[in-house]
């Protein structure tokens, strides 16, 4: 039991998370001397586009400055590990996160494979620093990399750089303007990933992933595991752009191993709280999905595009999706651990030594007023470690050499995925057991091994030793205008529909199991074949034909979350539409802005209460004092 000095702790600890969070959501801003309000994802879009350096460090500012009161209550909370350590018999902080993650010793590990990656990662940092410098000259001092200008409001997100960084910017225009025009965004988009997922688990999502999720939200995309049967819901925007392609790969691949592993094993379904496992299976799809092989098969890419021009785009975008996040995982940690161990609690102390820590790992610097940018991440305001996230990366390079033998996948056909038994296993029992365990019985790894994700990375390395300054190319500011104005019409057109028509959709279900589970193929009998998987599984996203090269069709706006042949599973059945019933659609026409805007309210005060609910309530196995963490 609990004293009240604890439950005290844990109620100003609740709170805390509730009112940030909740700001996060419904909070805004205004940057304009007329006044209009943004919200989080709009400062995220602006950074994320050709506006000048000192509208986005008016942005960047301006946004973690209403994060800025929370700081005093954060220095009180952080300390709250130390306790949840001392009560869960650990002698501090390094044990009792390596614990939660249930892999010993994993500090020290992560410690030597951070120093065998960190040199590749340099190379990224200085290369983006040179490209940069060409868009924004002397505001790219020789030893700063500023985290206004790398595309996102925590930095290290710099999928968003591609256009900027990548020299050939037609491929990267090409994907992005694809993206728009056979309209991948929300719904459509995670329908698609989870062919992807067929193809390699021969598993789909249970339709009521899909009926139940909410795909008009706020970026960046929240899975919420529901704690029963291996349920999971995501809410996520229907923006167009490389992070949210990505990162619905990665929640589609999560979605599954909580589905997989709760088919497999339902009353087992406890183990592994922060799973490397999981993490590192979410990282596997977010690789997959950039071959060149997937994305010419959603029609992003063309297959006559220069393969090695092709080779070198795809790595880049993986490398800044992946290094810049483990260059800051690994500091988010180092830097709680170092402020607890040394008890440097003091707010000043906190921002001076968070800013110095992102500095040596992430080569970031901020020369402007330094901001608690810390408290716009969730993990760290809630006292999670990311050692499992930053193991799991290093993991996912390890999946794909085992699955492809190679990394000709880039340009290899996706049918040609061959179905690998014991990776189906392994998720299917990685929820149930420890998972350093079960990648060792599965798959026979007997360590975490940073040769595959160096290897991966070779060709780009080689590249950037080889990149000639003087012949570098300029930023294209052109494509960058072009995919801009795409981006605006299609959301305008997007929101005036939703303005215009609310659709309630009321299925009807008759004689309906609680849970529909989508059996998977009998793997035994198919021969490892996948093309007949592949056609059966194969959708037609709706595309919307260009008026006059927008990528919009004006006189007829697309029906949010619409696709001509949905998705079916393995044994026919459509998996939008459950036992074949029709599925009965309102319409209310004239809804107002203001009804809208009410609510995305109550949407946000929903969203909190179920962080809250199940923040307490964890659907893993918990140490005895689970409440700091």
């Amino acid at each position: 039991m609990l004293m009240n000095e604890g439950n005290n702790s844990w109620n100003m600890f609740i709170n805390f998370i509730g009112d940030v969070e909740y700001l996060k959501l419904t909070g805004n801003y205004s940057t304009t001397s007329n006044g209009n309000l943004l919200f989080r994802q709009d400062a995220d879009n602006l950074l994320s586009r050709s506006e000048t350096v000192d509208e986005k460090l008016k942005t960047w500012n301006k946004w973690h400055e209403l994060l800025m009161p929370f700081t005093n209550k954060f220095s009180n909370n952080i300390q709250l590990i130390r306790k949840a350590a001392i009560d869960n018999g650990e002698k501090d902080v390094t044990e009792y996160w390596e614990m939660l993650s249930e892999y010993q010793d994993g500090y020290i590990i992560a410690k030597k494979k951070w120093q065998e990656i960190s040199s590749l990662h340099d190379k990224i940092v200085n290369f983006v620093k040179m490209r940069l410098k060409k868009k924004y000259g002397n505001f790219i001092e020789e030893n700063t990399l500023p985290p206004h200008l790398l595309g996102s409001l925590q930095g290290y997100d710099w999928i968003p750089l591609a256009l900027d960084i990548i020299p050939q910017t037609s491929i990267i225009y090409e994907i992005r303007k694809n993206l728009l025009e056979k309209d991948l965004v929300g719904k459509n988009l995670y329908i698609s990933a989870s062919r992807l997922a067929n193809l390699t688990l021969k598993h789909l999502p249970e339709a009521k992933f899909f009926n139940e999720s909410d795909f008009q939200g706020q970026c960046p995309a929240k899975l919420i595991n529901l704690c029963h049967k291996g349920r999971m819901r995501v809410s996520t925007c229907s923006h167009s752009s490389l992070t949210n392609y990505l990162s619905a790969h990665k929640n589609i691949a999560k979605v599954l191993i909580h589905q997989m592993s709760e088919e497999s094993n339902p009353i087992l379904n406890f183990a592994n709280r922060y799973s490397a496992l999981e993490e590192g299976v979410a990282e596997l799809f977010g690789i997959l999905s950039t071959s060149n092989s997937w994305l010419c098969s959603l029609n992003l890419l063309n297959e006559t595009n220069d393969i090695e021009d092709t080779r070198i785009v795809l790595l880049m975008i993986t490398a800044l999706d992946v290094l810049p996040r483990l260059a800051y995982y690994h500091s988010a940690d180092m830097w709680r651990i170092d402020l607890i161990n040394n008890n440097t609690l003091e707010p000043k102390d906190l921002i001076n030594s968070w800013w110095e820590y992102r500095s040596r790992y992430e080569g970031i610097t901020m020369n402007s007023m330094k901001l608690p940018t810390f408290l716009d991440d969730n993990i760290i305001i809630t006292n999670r470690p990311y050692l499992s996230k930053f193991i799991g990366i290093i993991l996912a390079f390890q999946m794909y050499d085992y699955l492809l033998e190679s990394t000709e996948l880039l340009f290899n056909d996706i049918d040609t995925i061959p179905i690998n038994h014991n990776l189906i296993k392994m998720i299917q029992h990685g929820c149930a057991e420890n998972w350093y365990e079960v990648i060792k019985q599965y798959l026979e790894f007997y360590e975490i091994n940073v040769d595959p994700l160096l290897s991966y990375f070779t060709p780009l390395e080689q590249y950037i030793d080889e990149y000639k300054t003087e012949n570098d190319v300029e930023v294209p500011i052109e494509f960058e205008k072009n995919l801009e104005k795409l981006e605006d019409e299609f959301e305008v057109n997007f929101d005036n529909l939703k303005t215009k028509t609310t659709t309630i959709k009321s299925t009807t279900i008759v004689n309906m199991p609680n849970k529909t589970i989508i059996k998977p193929l009998n793997v035994e009998k198919d021969g490892g074949h996948l093309k007949e998987l592949n056609n059966l599984t194969k959708i037609e996203i709706t595309s919307v034909k260009p008026v006059g090269n927008t990528g919009i069709q004006a006189d007829s706006p697309r029906t949010p979350e619409k696709i001509t042949k949905p998705i079916v599973n393995d044994n026919g059945n459509n998996i939008n539409n459950v036992n074949n019933k029709v599925v009965e659609e309102q319409t209310v026409k004239g809804t107002t802005k203001a009804i809208w805007a009410i609510s995305a309210i109550l949407v946000a005060i929903i969203l909190i209460i179920v962080i809250a609910l199940f923040g307490r309530h964890r659907c893993r196995k918990a140490p005895k004092n689970r409440r700091y963490i």
